[in-house]
């Protein structure tokens, strides 16, 4: 999550989704409970970003996916989500992907509607995936 205090990685228990049958993973969540503001941002990936290689075999890694994060932390989730795809594809630099890359950027903003006043919701979601 990515905030005016700056980024904060959530990493909870659990299984990775359709690894296993739906009842055992379900035993296996660790659900949590989070306080967002305003122009809060989440970026949820999946393990083919983090772990993108190049032809070296190196991997991307969480320094480079929060350094790219860092440096497009202003941009709204589109973009936040397109600069990320692009980072990992720079990295690889023609490399055939090892995994399959998901991304998910989702922003909240304020409501201040007469009925729901001070309310969020989320103002604009990105998604992005490549098999």
């Amino acid at each position: 999550m990515y905030s005016a205090a700056g980024l904060r990685t959530l990493a909870p228990r659990g299984l990775a989704l359709g690894v296993v049958a739906s009842t055992t993973f379900l035993g296996h969540l660790e659900e949590r409970s989070l306080r967002f503001a305003p122009g809060d941002t989440f970026i949820l990936y999946s393990d083919g970003v983090s772990e993108a290689m190049n032809e070296q075999r190196e991997l991307y890694d969480d320094e480079r996916l929060i350094a790219t994060i860092d440096a497009a932390a202003d941009a709204g989730p589109d973009d936040l989500c397109a600069a990320i795809v692009e980072s990992v594809d720079r990295f690889r630099d023609g490399a055939e992907p090892n995994d399959d890359v998901s991304i998910v950027v989702i922003r909240a903003e304020a409501v201040t509607t007469d009925d729901r006043a001070d309310e969020l919701e989320p103002a604009s979601i990105a998604v992005a995936a490549e098999a």
